[in-house]
């Protein structure tokens, strides 16, 4: 059933996207499952502003990111800028990536009050599908490392992904834009 149901929405999606529309120079994207995920003491936000360059078939995107945890008294925005080319010679589908991302980091360690800023590099694949209505959907997975700033200086929750750490692994799968 759940094999059928994949199959279904792929066949969907094909059926009605294309490649970016030559006059389509802008997107935005957010992801709504962050939206969805935020408690009453986690908050989460992302989005991300691109440029489409057609006649490289790039992408140029700076994603945006923040996550707060009032429990643990945490907070870490990043800001990204990402080359992204694509394969082949329409703006549709696989493509390759380098990017740079600056972190802010804040919290507590202990019984002090830390902050700092981090800057990292890192490489990524990804895809993207247009509709001819002007949204889009895409996925990426990025892996870097921070080349400034300390590592691992926070406690935080588990299963939560953050900036803390030497190495960033950035996985993008629920983003849905809109180009102009």
């Amino acid at each position: 059933m759940f094999i059928r149901f994949i199959f279904i929405l792929i066949f969907t999606i094909n059926l009605y996207a294309g490649s970016l529309p030559k006059n389509k120079h802008f997107g935005m994207e957010v992801n709504p499952l962050y939206i969805l995920l935020s408690g009453s003491s986690e908050r989460y936000l992302s989005g991300t502003i691109s440029y489409f360059d057609h006649e490289k078939n790039a992408e140029i995107a700076f994603p945006l990111h923040s996550y707060k945890d009032d429990n643990e008294n945490y907070k870490q925005y990043t800001f990204d800028l990402h080359y992204r080319k694509f394969i082949g010679d329409k703006m549709e589908g696989l493509y390759y990536s380098g990017f740079a991302r600056l972190a802010k980091l804040e919290g507590m360690s202990g019984n002090y009050l830390i902050k700092q800023t981090k800057f990292g590099l890192g490489v990524g694949v990804g895809f993207r599908i247009f509709f001819e209505n002007g949204f889009y959907w895409g996925g990426s997975l990025g892996v870097g490392s921070y080349i400034t700033g300390k590592n691992d200086r926070f406690t935080n929750a588990m299963f939560v992904i953050t900036d803390d750490p030497m190495f960033i692994f950035d996985v993008e799968l629920l983003k849905v834009g809109y180009s102009f």
